[in-house]
């Protein structure tokens, strides 16, 4: 990377964070210092925009942290504000004494990782710090990782009351119409866990293989109720993943990271197409990378970061990658990114994978640990879930039967409007054309 792209890169992290860290800048170094006066090595986990704008803003000059952590090889020996990035499987128990995790939406993946690995270290949550504005001395006490109760478990609840409707419906129209699908991730180790929603989550995960994906797609448009909607890519204007959801019409639950977006901001169930992936590690790694560039520009081209500033120079820094592929055509881009995921699709290979996992790390599993499913019990009702659960969970989540600590076991909710009645507001502009042409 040249010394000029570089540039453009750090400052861009900087002037689209700067608002952010500020406000708990003293503080955070007040901390930094502290752990480093008591020979402690100290990284932080996040070596994109987050982690370059945090390093710049709040230790430039001390040099308090010595590394960045990343879960991507690619960015393995490169360098963010100065410090070398390492990957999270490289280290080791005793290499790193406190890190800083700046994304709270990768919080409980990184955590596992480290728990799997036996790595021991002191954690604390950057954004929930900058949240909670806490000062230094409820940092060292631990009050960024402790539970709200009041809060966060309350609200869980609410959500996942919520949440139930969307599931009794996706099963009525695919037992409707014979279409196969089965609960995955965070919903599958629910049902073999808890019997139902693990008590933290708040959302509700379903897998269908490539071909019963496209079918559902097709069926789920006509068939779904008054109330629900299925909205994927080109449906709305901001809509930035590449899997479907099943939204709850005249329902609200907005995150105030993506506020500002023009997407459906109601409770939804997520929609996975697993697709079939070679055999070959080399071939997979390479379909994988070449997946992961599509995915990342089609992005960058429909979220942008909320600048709040006047000046049109640091706006364009803050969202220079937006900016930059922006001019592409997001149809085409969509259908580069699923023509890579179904090159496979009529082979003689037996893998499938979950490539739209908000998991950094590979998700393959052999099809017939999927299949035939195994029914379990979830809150009200059985449903399908992988047949070799185990072997698909471990896959996932590595020793999954054990119960994270007391302090990890919640959602860090930042939820600026909850209404299970109305949608909100800023969306009832755009969503009339979607209306519209839903007929």
């Amino acid at each position: 990377m040249g010394k000029w792209t570089n540039w453009k890169k750090e400052y861009g992290a900087r002037v689209a964070y700067e608002d952010y860290y500020k406000p708990t800048k003293d503080a955070v170094a007040q901390v930094l210092k502290h752990y480093t006066d008591q020979g402690k090595k100290i990284a932080i986990w996040g070596g994109g925009v987050k982690g370059t704008a945090f390093l710049h803003i709040v230790d430039k000059k001390t040099g308090y942290v010595s590394c960045a952590i990343d879960i991507k090889k690619d960015k393995v020996g490169t360098y963010i504000a100065g410090r070398e990035i390492v990957q999270c499987y490289d280290i080791k128990n005793g290499d790193v004494d406190v890190i800083l995790m700046m994304n709270q939406k990768h919080f409980v993946q990184n955590y596992n990782i480290l728990k799997d690995q036996n790595v021991e270290c002191i954690i604390h949550d950057v954004d929930e710090i900058v949240k909670r504005k806490l000062t230094a001395k409820d940092i060292l006490a631990g009050k960024d990782m402790e539970q709200d109760e009041n809060n966060n478990r309350a609200l869980t609840e609410k959500i996942q009351i919520e949440l139930m409707p969307l599931l009794h419906e996706v099963k009525r129209v695919c037992e409707k119409h014979d279409i196969p699908y089965f609960l995955c991730a965070g919903s599958a180790l629910g049902a073999v866990r808890h019997q139902g929603f693990i008590p933290w989550d708040d959302d509700i995960d379903i897998g269908m293989l490539r071909k019963d994906y496209t079918r559902f797609l097709e069926v789920a448009r006509k068939e779904l109720k008054e109330g629900f909607l299925l909205i994927d890519a080109g449906d709305v204007p901001d809509y930035y993943v590449g899997h479907a959801k099943v939204f709850k019409d005249n329902t609200a639950l907005v995150n105030r990271e993506t506020s500002h977006l023009r997407i459906h901001h109601g409770f939804y169930l997520d929609i996975f197409p697993f697709d079939t992936v070679p055999e070959e590690e080399k071939t997979q790694d390479e379909m994988r990378n070449e997946f992961e560039t599509i995915k990342s520009k089609y992005v960058f081209m429909k979220k942008w970061n909320a600048y709040d500033g006047k000046n049109p120079i640091k706006k364009y820094f803050a969202n220079q990658q937006y900016y930059k592929y922006k001019k592409y055509s997001s149809k085409k881009v969509f259908a580069e990114m699923n023509r890579v995921l179904t090159r496979y699709l009529d082979s003689d290979s037996t893998l499938v994978a979950d490539m739209f996992a908000p998991y950094n790390k590979k998700l393959f599993y052999d099809l017939k640990d999927i299949y035939p499913v195994k029914y379990m019990q979830f809150e009200d009702g059985e449903y399908p879930v992988p047949g070799n659960c185990d072997r698909y969970l471990t896959v996932m989540y590595g020793d999954y039967m054990t119960l994270p600590p007391e302090d990890k076991r919640y959602v860090k909710h930042n939820i600026i409007c909850f209404d299970s009645e109305h949608n909100y507001p800023p969306d009832k502009k755009w969503m009339k054309k979607y209306y519209k042409k839903r007929g």
